[in-house]
């Protein structure tokens, strides 16, 4: 029998840690938080902390790596499942173990600052585009030895999502992107009902007035927030996505006039 484990890194318990447990509580499936106490140095003391729990957890065989604070586990789906009369832990095996590669990474449609295909043209073309196709290190599962391997080498960089990047398009046969979010949802401002309605970890990077209501366990989900709020949360993210496609167009057009 195959053993599955959920890791990740949280220096701060605070009610995001606190959702995020709850979540993977109801999935049934043992997890880890790693680096509580501690202060946080930069993205290679996750890809450490998560090499030494590996190394040091020979029984388990499939570890799911997430972050913390802007993931959540879907209730809905973790609901259907169990209906289904079977359990998660096996739901996630036999998902991660139809891609039929070793590490299946979560994908997201914004390609920005930390994408290792990072254009202008990528950039404007995920915010109004609909596919996932550009690797996101917040959600990746993967049998134990090849993500040894795998962080071995990411602990030497600084950025591990645009080395994630590269070695997804260097080596296709180790890496799988989950584009139909059948495990992880990489969401950008508005979840995609479709997709929402059948990842089982749901990843929205700084957007909490997006999710929270959908999939908080505590709290989190029980504060309302206004409409006003949730309005004016919306346009500063327009701001400065505005700011961004300026200053990038700006640059475009400078380097073709050099």
């Amino acid at each position: 029998m195959m053993k599955v484990k959920a890791i990740g890194l949280a220096t701060n318990i605070d009610d995001r840690a606190r959702n995020w447990e709850e979540g993977v509580k109801t999935t049934g499936i043992p997890y880890k938080l790693l680096g509580v106490g501690q202060k946080f140095t930069g993205w290679k003391m996750r890809s450490e902390l998560y090499l030494k729990e590996m190394s040091e957890d020979t029984t388990t065989d499939i570890f799911i790596m997430s972050d913390i604070y802007d993931v959540l586990v879907n209730p809905k789906t973790v609901k259907k499942i169990k209906e289904s009369e079977d359990s998660v832990k096996d739901y996630i095996i036999s998902t991660f173990q139809s891609f039929e590669k070793p590490i299946v990474i979560g994908a997201e449609k914004i390609c920005s600052h930390n994408c290792s295909q990072f254009s202008f043209q990528n950039f404007v073309s995920g915010i109004f585009g609909n596919d996932n196709r550009y690797p996101n290190a917040g959600l990746i599962i993967g049998y134990r030895e090849p993500l040894i391997t795998l962080y071995q080498h990411l602990a030497k960089f600084p950025n591990d999502q645009i080395e994630v990047g590269n070695l997804v398009s260097k080596y296709p046969r180790i890496f799988s992107l989950d584009t139909h979010s059948k495990l992880f949802y990489n969401f950008f401002v508005s979840p995609d009902d479709k997709r929402f309605g059948t990842a089982l970890f749901v990843h929205f990077p700084g957007q909490n007035f997006s999710a929270a209501a959908r999939v908080a366990y505590n709290k989190l989900a029980n504060t309302p927030i206004s409409s006003t709020t949730q309005a004016s949360q919306i346009i500063t993210f327009c701001i400065i996505i505005v700011w961004i496609i300026v200053f990038l167009a700006l640059m475009y057009l400078i380097r073709i006039k050099q």
